[in-house]
């Protein structure tokens, strides 16, 4: 069982699994080993890193995600938590009842045009976009996060 943990925002993701496939993806072998991993959370700029033990005292103040190797992978390479990849028609419907608020969107260089990356929506959910031979593609919707209001 590996843990990472990002102490900037107190997320941890625990999992374990096949030993080559967690370290591949995760421990020795991962190019982020042991301490440049990006923070799986939206809107952090902190770095996770490996622990090999926790000390309970400090393990009860993380929120500790459960995660296979490969949703940590996932977690860690921007495409959010399990429930944050819930983007299915309901789901994209019900975030887009609220009102847009800001947008990520970046020039093309050398074009009149741009590409938008995500919605913020009224209540701070980040609709994330990305393309596909079918049109825009909703891939992650990140709900709120507030280092000093509860969830």
């Amino acid at each position: 069982m590996i843990t990472i943990v990002c102490l900037t925002c107190n997320i941890g993701l625990r999992t374990c699994g096949d030993e080559a496939e967690v370290s591949t993806l995760l421990g020795p072998e991962s190019e982020c080993y042991p301490d440049q991993y990006p923070c799986p959370t939206d809107g952090c700029a902190g770095r996770a890193q490996y622990l090999e033990s926790i000390d309970p005292t400090a393990l009860a103040r993380l929120e500790i995600h459960d995660v296979t190797p490969q949703e940590a992978f996932a977690a860690l390479n921007g495409l959010g938590f399990p429930p944050e990849r819930d983007c299915g028609e309901t789901a994209v419907r019900l975030a887009l009842t609220h009102r847009v608020t800001e947008v990520g969107v970046r020039q093309i260089r050398g074009a009149n045009r741009s590409v938008l990356d995500w919605l913020q929506l009224d209540d701070g959910t980040r609709l994330y976009l990305a393309s596909s031979a079918e049109g825009a593609v909703v891939y992650r919707l990140a709900r709120r996060f507030s280092y000093v209001e509860p969830a």
